[in-house]
C-alpha cells in the first residue's frame, strides 16, 4: 500500500513477527516462505537492483560474522606470505595506498 507525500511516497509493508525456531528447524515450506518474505521486502526497497541490498546487508556483518559464513559454506581463502607480498607489488600502488587498501 503506497501513501502519497509531498515528496516520495510512503508504501507500507505487513512483515510478519520472527519466530523463535531456527531455520534449521523448520520444514522446506517454511524457510521457502521465509526467504520468499525477504526477497520481496528487498525488491521493494530497491526495485531496480535488490541485489544491492543484500551487498549492503553483507558489508555491514562484522569480520567475524562474514568468516562463520564463509566456514558455514566450505570457503577457505589461504595466501601465502609470499603471494601475497608478489601480488601487492603486481597491483604498482605505493605503500600508503596500500595501506589504505588493508583497512
Amino acid at each position: 500500500m503506497q501513501i502519497k507525500t509531498g515528496g516520495t511516497p510512503l508504501t507500507l509493508v505487513c512483515v510478519t513477527k520472527a519466530h523463535s525456531s531456527k531455520s534449521e528447524e523448520v520444514c522446506s515450506k517454511t524457510l521457502k516462505r521465509r526467504i520468499c518474505e525477504v526477497q520481496g521486502v528487498r525488491s521493494l526497497l530497491s526495485p531496480e537492483r535488490p541485489e544491492k541490498i543484500l551487498e549492503e546487508e553483507i558489508r555491514a556483518l562484522g569480520s567475524e560474522e562474514k568468516k562463520m559464513i564463509l566456514t558455514e559454506a566450505g570457503l577457505t581463502l589461504d595466501i601465502e606470505a609470499t603471494t601475497g607480498l608478489a601480488m601487492k607489488a603486481a597491483i604498482g600502488m605505493p605503500w600508503n595506498q596500500l595501506r589504505t587498501l588493508r583497512r
